[in-house]
């Protein structure tokens, strides 16, 4: 099984791809229909991301982190 580090550093191509596709989507004015986590929303505009956030994402996970704390 693959760690969390190992997972992040076999993704990063891909994520670094699609960043820039946006990105110059965005510098050329093309309109982009694609739809994305508040979390990822919340962190373009440097706006505080909760535990609410969660939810949206995985509702089961957000469960389970609000039972324990």
């Amino acid at each position: 099984m693959l760690s969390l580090s190992e997972i992040a550093d076999h993704q990063r191509p891909a994520v670094t791809f699609v960043g820039r596709a946006l990105g110059m989507a965005i510098f050329h004015r093309r309109f982009v229909d694609a739809h994305f986590a508040t979390s990822i929303y919340k962190a373009c505009l440097d706006r505080p991301i909760g535990l609410e956030d969660m939810a949206l994402v995985d509702a089961e996970m957000f469960r389970a982190l609000t039972w324990m704390a």
